[in-house]
């Protein structure tokens, strides 16, 4: 089964600068836990390279009822076309996640 979820936002800044550096914004501000469903997000680790086609990060989060805490899922650069768009994938859950295996995000 796949669901399709359209969400639009609005940073004002220049379009080089929106794709060409890794992303606008903490990670931990924008997954900051849902009830039981998603855990709040505390860091994220990657090697260095994240941006790069291939490259991927660890998500990190604290404890919930549904989390032990720490690592909870990978996030990877699959696409990225300059000044157009980034396709991620979300996958490698390390725990309940609601029947989910990957998500699919265009930036």
């Amino acid at each position: 089964m796949i669901f399709k979820v359209k969400v639009t936002s609005i940073f004002e800044c220049f379009l080089e600068r929106a794709f060409k550096t890794p992303m606008l914004c903490d990670i931990a501000k924008v997954h900051t836990g849902y009830l039981f469903i998603s855990p709040k997000v505390t860091h994220s680790i990657d090697k260095g390279n994240w941006g790069e086609v291939g490259s991927s990060k660890k998500i990190i989060a604290k404890k919930s009822i549904t989390q032990s805490g720490g690592f909870i899922f990978i996030d990877r650069v699959v696409e990225r076309v300059e000044n157009e768009y980034w396709k991620l994938q979300i996958d490698d859950f390390q725990s309940w996640s609601a029947g989910f295996h990957k998500f699919i995000v265009e930036w």
